[in-house]
């Protein structure tokens, strides 16, 4: 196990699989590298202090066996500028059914990156990316947000079909707060919203989507964009410019189910679609 109690100005290189990295709450990791970075797999890194590095702040490559990453209520991460006015992410990690806690602060060109299935990200403080807050590029993806997410210039949380995102806090993004990419052959993502949803779109799905939104969304252009059709359940407030956007044209991309039992504003249109989608509305 290594130990961070005071100033290490090296990065931190874990030597084989499932060794334990913690830095505690006085240790401090400033680097003009990654802050850890290991190409083995199964480790339990815990950060109750601080990362502040010109790079990304825990890199895991080529990892094999899924790693467990847990930030304090008084830890944080920042992935700031290097030489080349270039951002890391506060995480970034290659392990299958990774997972990640963070209760403090997350920073960086991306908060947080997880490129293999079966990630699993909770956030109770806050994340937020200069590009996007959390990318999940592996299906069977969750993501629970009960603090903050946010993404500068794109989206707050992007995943990927056959994945969960649930949102109890507030997820911010200059495109959409949720964005899904299509994945062929994988079943429809899954966004509850009981929070807030802010943006130009509250989500834009690639893919057939199912979307349960009881919180608020304050878009300044659809609550659901999909390109796929899907299920939209409201039973909350929505304010909008529309309030749902569908733009697939054949098969069961082109259903498109919308329940409304809470309040919509919608400066243009309801649901804006073409003749040849089959369309289901039930406004109570």
């Amino acid at each position: 196990m290594a130990i961070i109690t005071g100033l290490t100005t090296t990065t931190v290189a874990p030597a084989s699989d499932f060794e334990e990295v913690l830095i505690g709450r006085s240790g401090e990791i400033v680097t003009s590298g990654p802050g850890i970075h290991s190409t083995f797999g199964g480790h339990k890194i815990v950060v109750s202090g601080g990362i502040t590095t010109f790079g990304t702040g825990i890199l895991l490559e080529y990892s094999f066996e899924a790693n467990s990453i847990q930030i304090g209520e008084f830890g944080s991460i920042d992935a700031s500028l290097n030489a080349e006015g270039l951002q890391g992410a506060a995480i970034d990690t290659y392990g299958s059914g990774d997972s990640i806690l963070n209760n403090g602060g997350l920073t960086g060109e991306v908060g947080v990156i997880v490129r293999q299935s079966n990630g699993v990200v909770t956030n109770n403080g806050l994340i937020g990316g200069v590009q996007a807050g959390v990318s999940m590029l592996g299906t069977q993806s969750t993501v629970t947000n009960n603090g903050t997410i946010s993404g500068g210039l794109t989206y707050g949380v992007a995943t990927v079909s056959s994945s969960q995102v649930f949102n109890s806090g507030e997820i911010s993004g200059n495109l959409s707060a949720v964005y899904v990419l299509a994945v062929p052959g994988q079943d429809a993502t899954e966004v509850t919203n009981t929070g807030s949803l802010t943006g130009e779109n509250g989500l834009t799905s690639l893919n057939f989507a199912r979307f349960n939104s009881s919180g608020s969304i304050s878009v300044s252009g659809s609550a659901l964009w999909s390109y796929g059709g899907g299920i939209f359940d409201n039973s909350g407030v929505i304010s909008s410019t529309f309030t749902v956007r569908n733009t697939a044209t054949s098969g069961e991309a082109a259903n498109l189910e919308v329940y409304n039992s809470g309040v919509i504003s919608a400066s243009e249109a309801f649901i804006l679609h073409d003749s040849s989608q089959n369309v289901i509305v039930e406004n109570s």
